[in-house]
């Protein structure tokens, strides 16, 4: 798909995912910042590695108002998924879920039009959609979005994708910040988002920025291993909350006609 041939939204998505689909390896850093509904402050940076559509993994780490941080980690490979997350509350947990739950889950997830469980997009997101296609979708479906340019920024050229979010209750926004507008830059040379950040009254309530982003690095299988843990996983249908979360995942899912690969 050609540059002239983005004239609206619509065709934006589809030159952003047709980009997708040809990006063997990636590698980027990411910073965000904002504040809750009640004003509290946030902020988070972090890191994602993507091989193939077989090898995902992430880092963040995150300040909340006065000194509370949080720190989380998920690898996706073939043979299952690997999460490990620290908070002051209930320290560090360390869960594996085995490659039969994870292809559940990630069915569920699709049948919702990838919306849900944290733990369904924990491998997808940008590791299914590097460039922020996926990202482009949910908003679209949240916001009146427009298309502007391409346009000058900072000496590259990109889209503007903006717009209000649609209906009168913005309180289901992505993040839950109630925003009513969104605002978002997406390069033209390769189809990449690179800001993103939401607004309600003219106000930043969030912001997400890609400082750095690499194709074609040099990854191999063997790098995408936790880099911290302690001790063994617990399974992660051993765990209660985060199986609590894929049930109802999976539940949603069935309602909503979805035929469990798993049989159940």
């Amino acid at each position: 798909m050609r540059v002239d041939q983005v004239t609206d939204v619509a065709s934006l998505i589809r030159y952003v995912q047709e980009r997708e689909r040809a990006v063997e390896s990636v590698r980027m850093e990411i910073q965000t910042e904002g504040s809750f509904p009640d004003g509290t402050p946030f902020e988070t940076t972090g890191s994602v590695r993507v091989l193939g559509e077989t090898h995902f993994k992430a880092q963040m780490s995150a300040r909340f108002g006065e000194g509370m941080e949080v720190e989380t980690e998920t690898v996706r490979t073939p043979e299952g998924m690997w999460l490990r997350e620290r908070d002051p509350v209930q320290g560090e947990v360390y869960l594996r879920m085995d490659a039969t739950t994870m292809a559940r889950v990630e069915s569920a997830s699709a049948a919702l039009g990838g919306s849900g469980s944290a733990l369904a997009g924990a491998g997808g997101g940008r590791g299914e959609s590097p460039l922020g296609g996926s990202l482009l979708t949910d908003l679209d479906r949240q916001f009146e979005l427009s298309l502007d340019g391409p346009r000058v920024v900072n000496g590259e050229s990109f889209w503007v994708v903006d717009g209000p979010a649609r209906g009168s209750d913005h309180e289901d926004d992505l993040l839950g910040l109630g925003a009513d507008r969104v605002d978002v830059l997406v390069r033209v040379a390769d189809g990449a988002v690179l800001r993103m950040a939401q607004l309600r009254d003219g106000q930043p309530l969030l912001e997400v920025r890609i400082v750095e982003m690499e194709f074609g690095a040099a990854l191999v299988p063997s790098d995408f291993v936790l880099s911290a843990r302690s001790g063994e996983p617990i399974d992660i249908l051993d765990h209660p909350p985060a199986r609590a979360q894929i049930e109802r995942l999976l539940q949603e899912a069935r309602d909503k006609g979805w035929k469990d690969p798993g049989g159940r």
